[in-house]
């Protein structure tokens, strides 16, 4: 067995861990488990010995706690007052390994019934100032800013709660208002493009052709209305 741990051996472990704690915390069930998988795996692999395998998830738990009480969640409560002592009450790998991926369900569970709770709420404000602003700078970052987001949450927020994701809407809300202004305002079609949030307008004649078969001065003289 091993008796040192090496940079190598740190930096995949930093690697793995961070990705373990990002699923947690996006409610990737699946993905969060498969990477738990993977550390378990690497340290077998590497002959790791028990004491500095248990150091590795000492750091595991550590960077679970830090991430889920960064979103907001009750770490007393999902971990118990002194889960470090209980990490240190397991004599195996596999004791230690079963022991995580019970934490994991219940962390994913609370995370997902909070997601759930506050997504509602962040969704409507989401869409308000889509509807708001289409002509201002809607990318994912600006306006998961705005509301103090991070970009990765509101990204799934889209998924689950509309069905596409944030890109997707934003384009579909743009040319749904530029079909409006074609219909119903005699502007050009550089101006069509400006007021729905784009400023070099080949741009908009080309996504408004990947969305409805035509461009936007075919669209007018099929859709204007008298």
């Amino acid at each position: 067995m091993s008796s040192l741990i090496s940079s190598g051996d740190q930096d995949w472990f930093k690697q793995l861990s961070e990705a373990y704690v990002a699923n947690i915390k996006l409610g990737k069930s699946e993905e969060a488990k498969q990477t738990l998988d993977a550390i378990v795996e690497s340290i077998k692999e590497k002959r790791i010995h028990y004491n500095e395998a248990r150091s590795f998830f000492a750091q595991l738990l550590q960077g679970l706690q830090y991430g889920i009480s960064a979103i907001g969640g009750k770490t007393d409560t999902l971990f118990g007052l002194d889960p470090y002592q209980k990490l240190a009450n397991k004599q195996r790998i596999e004791d230690i390994t079963d022991w995580f991926e019970e934490l994991t369900d219940r962390v994913i569970v609370s995370v997902s019934e909070e997601f759930n709770a506050k997504g509602t709420n962040h969704i409507t404000k989401i869409l308000d100032i889509i509807d708001a602003d289409l002509s201002q700078d809607l990318s994912l970052n600006a306006v998961a800013s705005r509301l103090s987001l991070n970009p990765s949450y509101v990204s799934r927020l889209f998924k689950q709660f509309v069905g596409k994701t944030f890109v997707e809407f934003v384009t579909s809300r743009r040319i749904e208002q530029g079909k409006l202004l074609l219909e119903t305002t005699d502007m050009k079609v550089g101006d069509v493009a400006t007021s729905v949030g784009y400023q070099n307008s080949y741009y908009f004649i080309k996504l408004f052709k990947e969305a409805t078969g035509m461009t936007p001065g075919e669209y007018r003289k099929q859709h204007v209305r008298e």
